[in-house]
């Protein structure tokens, strides 16, 4: 009897061992801008229209990436896209010329609750003002929903 109890104690702590709490969770947006890694130490995201959308922001000094997806489901959401909706950015300085849109691409949300986002992200951006390109490669990111830029708790690759 003392053999099922002990089994019984252990099992309920590894339970609740496993499950990950919201406040522990690890919050970061990485990514490789032509090969370079980057990482970013302020992240937003929010639901918008009704939580049918969704909207990650990652910025680091004058550095930024924007994801702005056509849902708030987990799924892949593609560049180009008929409806416009999916708008990613890359912004490597604060001047418009800095700026580089996505012209093909994709986000992949893998995990989506009530509190936080995480997913994958890929696009080749260009510059509108000097048709520069940038690879933007193995962006990932957990952020959790917010109405503020919030710090990053994994702020190193």
């Amino acid at each position: 009897m003392k053999n099922l109890i002990l089994l019984l104690l252990c099992f309920i702590a590894l339970l609740f061992n496993s499950c990950k709490k919201d406040a522990d969770l690890e919050t970061y947006l990485t990514y490789k801008v032509d090969g370079v890694a980057k990482t970013t130490n302020r992240l937003f995201a929010e639901l918008i229209n009704g939580s049918s959308n969704s909207q990650i922001i990652g910025v680091k000094d004058a550095e930024q990436v924007t994801l702005k997806i056509a849902g708030a489901k987990t799924g892949t959401y593609q560049l180009p896209d008929n409806a416009s909706i999916n708008k990613f950015g890359y912004a490597a300085d604060l001047t418009g010329d800095g700026f580089y849109g996505a012209i093909t691409g994709s986000v992949t949300i893998t995990v989506v609750t009530k509190t936080y986002i995480s997913g994958t992200f890929q696009f080749t951006g260009k510059s509108i003002n000097t048709g520069l390109i940038k690879t933007i490669t193995e962006g990932r990111f957990t952020c959790k929903f917010n109405n503020a830029l919030l710090p990053a708790t994994k702020t190193e690759l």
